[in-house]
């Protein structure tokens, strides 16, 4: 039927068909059908119409504008097979029964930024996976959730709480760059020091066998299984400033005490050197003796580290013994210029004609660097008849290898 400016769309009540296509005009209903003869909506496009929606296409649907609707179905409650969008998409209420795909790349710095941006609350029922970063601006909550697991670095911007449980570490290290660590009561940890209150100790050991402590009046250092070593090079005791020594040792030298700062006791090689006054306020001052009962004509050396006293036991057999004092170190190492000693030979007399009447040291002649002095200005010419004669020698070193001798003979029979 052809169409002029005098036709009404009521002439064409039953439909204009143009090569196939359908355009159903209802004027009764209000309602217009594309491609359908039966339109039960305001506006029906495909051959499907669905009662009581304001606008239904059955097929693909492609707007360049903007939609704005209540709500997207399939005409029978169900879901659309899908939604592609290329610009911004509104909803109050978005509900998908398959994969929602947003394709757009923009990545989000705030909550209105990105190419998802959502106004309200999300609710997951299953996992959450992200391939970028997430930022949280509030507090980040897991309930009932029995592991997090993180293959990379987790920062927590205002740390962390543990409230049960406590905190396993199996691999790696733990490091805190700044602030502190508080554990407990009264025990804190920084990158400058450990801090622990009054009576708090640190435990070493399975048994807990060294423990360190301050119980609010002393410093307790507590070993209890074998030995508690200090080991160093060069070890010190001093006060609280660093300022005064209490006590030196040194690896291969000596150990030395001191009183109010000054050296007064040190250990040497031949034994101890005490700078000052000794004072023994009670017991028994003993020293020890090298008895031999070996004669001193057979035997003339007087070795010193052996003692300052020698006895034999065996008379001497022959005039003018000529007797050699020596040391381990030698006597000119253990003494300096300035030094003395006195040392006493005690042997068994027998025979008036047997006697000592020279000393030599570290087996220098007397003629070489040491002058002696006998007690009365003549030297022995003559010892004991039995009994028991002493020679008394104080030595004082008066130069490298050089020596005075105050020597003194006492017969206890003519």
């Amino acid at each position: 039927m052809a169409l002029s400016n005098a036709s009404r769309l009521a002439d064409f009540g039953s439909g204009i068909g143009t090569q196939g296509s359908v355009l159903e005009i209802d004027n009764t209903n209000n309602r217009i059908g594309l491609g359908t003869t039966n339109p039960n909506s305001p506006t029906t496009v495909g051959s499907v119409g669905a009662s009581g929606t304001t606008l239904f296409v059955y097929g693909d649907t492609r707007c360049l504008g903007v939609i704005t609707a209540t709500s997207f179905d399939d005409g029978s409650g169900g879901p659309i097979a899908g939604i592609n969008t290329t610009g911004l998409s509104t909803f109050t209420q978005l509900v998908t029964s398959g994969i929602t795909s947003v394709t757009n790349t923009t990545a989000a710095t705030s909550s209105s930024t990105g190419a998802l941006i959502i106004s309200g609350g999300v609710g997951i029922g299953k996992s959450l996976y992200v391939d970028g970063g997430i930022s949280v601006a509030g507090t980040v909550t897991y309930n009932d959730v029995t592991n997090v697991d993180s293959v990379g670095i987790v920062t927590a911007g205002k740390g962390i709480r543990v409230t049960t449980g406590g905190a396993v570490i199996t691999a790696g290290n733990v490091k805190v760059t700044a602030g502190i660590v508080t554990v407990g009561a009264g025990v804190t940890i920084s990158s400058d020091f450990i801090h622990l209150g009054d009576n708090k100790k640190i435990q070493v050991g399975v048994a807990s066998d060294l423990t360190i402590q301050h119980n609010a009046t002393n410093s307790v250092i507590n070993n209890t299984t074998g030995q508690l070593r200090v080991a160093g090079d060069d070890l010190r005791l001093m006060n609280k400033d660093e300022d005064e020594t209490y006590a030196t040792f040194a690896n291969d030298g000596a150990a030395s005490l001191y009183y109010d700062n000054t050296s007064k006791i040190e250990t040497i090689s031949a034994g101890a050197s005490v700078y000052g006054g000794l004072r023994l306020q009670n017991g028994l001052l003993r020293e020890k003796v090298k008895i031999s009962s070996t004669a001193l004509n057979s035997d003339k050396v007087i070795n010193l580290t052996d003692g300052m006293v020698h006895y034999r036991s065996s008379a001497v057999g022959a005039a003018s013994v000529k007797l050699n004092v020596i040391s381990t170190a030698g006597i000119n190492t253990d003494l300096a210029i300035g030094d003395a000693m006195a040392v006493t030979v005690l042997t068994v007399a027998g025979n008036t004609s047997h006697f000592v009447d020279q000393i030599r040291i570290d087996g220098v002649e007397a003629t070489a660097g040491v002058t002696t002095y006998w007690a009365g200005g003549d030297v022995p010419t003559a010892g004991g008849g039995s009994n028991v004669d002493s020679y008394a020698f104080n030595i004082l070193k008066t130069g490298n290898a050089t020596y005075v001798v105050f020597a003194n003979q006492v017969l206890a029979s003519s």
